[in-house]
């Protein structure tokens, strides 16, 4: 059974190799990488590369719509580009070799057109009960978060198994309408939780899985590694030892990739938070978001502990 991965804001990566990259000052930078992106494109890609069969559905600006389904084909992933906009939006990620710096500069997206949206529904009202289907990415503009939620809603009632790794209101829509899995980050988590200064991460995250039964949280924690907390799940895990590090853009949309192809294959909880801190480590040597070093993955050590308040 695929999976479907759906890209609500999709966007073009340029990453531009910049020695002595500083603010107001004059540089001549290097085209390192440029590739359809946005993070459900890049959950979607890196599925295919572990092996699991998955659709992807982008909702894509009409000057790079050919560009993105040029470059989308490969085994086991199956694109479908909806023309969403006028123009695609596009991400640029500045990396300084010399100092080791990342600097982002991040679009807005243009509104999305109605009939962008309503054959985004008629694509959903095919979800069959059992399947996943996964929304990553910030909602565009045009795509209310009450519209957003009503989604998710419909899905989890038809017994689709609903996937998130998005933010602010949208996060806490996707939580409250029936999301069985949520990629929050500390940051995000906290301010889905509500203000409790002095509860750990692993006991706040606890106490939201504990108020959705049968939902989980893989919580990405930088440096630190990432949890897994769900109905009886209690995990912490983090590399072994240093890792190349070549950027960070697109380590988290690995991570849950990682999580997502842990669960279709069926593995255990400390199965799937192992083989998604594997992805995302396998993602930081690769020059672009969306890519992992698949030979370097099985090699890739990992430390699994029970989290503790």
């Amino acid at each position: 059974m695929s999976l479907l991965v759906v890209s609500l804001n999709s966007c073009i990566d340029r990453t531009l190799l910049a020695p002595g990259f500083a603010v107001g000052a004059h540089c001549v930078a290097e085209l390192e990488a440029e590739t359809p992106a946005g993070k459900g494109v890049n959950v979607a890609r890196i599925l295919a590369q572990l092996g699991v069969p998955v659709r992807l559905l982008a909702l894509v600006g009409d000057d790079r719509i050919d560009r993105f389904r040029s470059l989308l084909g490969s085994p086991g992933l199956e694109a479908e580009c909806l023309p969403a906009c006028s123009r695609t939006r596009v991400n640029t990620t500045i990396l300084d070799p010399g100092s080791g710096t990342e600097t982002h500069v991040r679009e807005k997206g243009e509104p999305v057109r109605v009939e962008a949206l309503a054959a985004l529904g008629e694509r959903l009202a095919r979800a069959a009960a059992g399947e996943w289907v996964v929304f990553s990415g910030s909602l565009p503009p045009g795509l209310a978060v009450e519209d957003f939620s009503a989604r998710i809603t419909d899905l989890a009632a038809r017994g689709v198994r609903v996937a998130v790794d998005t933010s602010g209101p949208a996060l806490a829509a996707a939580f409250a309408a029936g999301a069985v899995l949520l990629k929050p980050n500390r940051i995000e988590l906290a301010d889905l939780a509500g203000p409790n200064p002095e509860a750990s991460l692993p006991a706040t995250a606890t106490r939201l899985a504990a108020a959705r039964p049968g939902c989980r949280l893989l919580i990405s924690d930088g440096a630190e590694g990432a949890f897994w907390i769900g109905p009886g799940e209690r995990w912490k895990g983090k590399a072994a030892e240093p890792l190349e590090l070549r950027k960070t853009v697109g380590a988290g949309d690995a991570l849950l990739a990682g999580a997502l192809a842990g669960l279709h294959r069926g593995l255990p909880a400390e199965g799937c938070l192992r083989l998604a801190l594997q992805t995302a480590g396998a993602s930081l040597s690769c020059p672009a978001a969306g890519e992992i070093d698949a030979l370097r993955l099985p090699r890739l050590p990992v430390i699994l502990t029970p989290a503790e308040d």
